[in-house]
Order: structure tokens, then sequence, then C-alpha cells
């Protein structure tokens, strides 16, 4: 799997470190964060923990991690 895999519908925001955009994979939504690896040079840690995070939290205020590349 890998980003060109996903149909771009739409933008939804954009922040400091990247953009979070719509996107459509075999009928369903998700929304893709699309972060600048220049813009994190020395806070890969951060990074790593957000993934993590998003991984396994399980509520329904939180948004799940479906994929990851």
């Amino acid at each position: 799997m890998k980003p060109e895999d996903f149909e771009f519908i739409m933008p939804l925001g954009r922040g400091a470190f990247g953009e979070v955009v719509l996107v459509q994979y075999q009928g369903a939504y998700f929304a893709m964060k699309i972060l600048k690896k220049r813009k994190y040079n020395g806070m890969i840690n951060f990074v790593l923990t957000e993934k993590e995070v998003a991984r396994k939290v399980r509520h329904r205020f939180i948004v799940r991690l479906a994929y990851a590349f």
C-alpha cells in the first residue's frame, strides 16, 4: 500500500508541520495526515509517539489509525 493508492478528495486543514486531506480508498473515506519530513528534523520521537498513540487508542472521540506509511 502506498499514498498513490488513495484518491484525493479535498484538503481538510493545514498546520505548521503538514496538512490533512480527505481521501477515498475502496469506497471508504479517510483523513490522511501528510507530514513534512524537513520540519521534523530533530523530533523523530514525537512523530513515532504520535503514530503509536493513534494506533493503540480506541475511543469514540479520538481518530483511529488505519494505515501508516
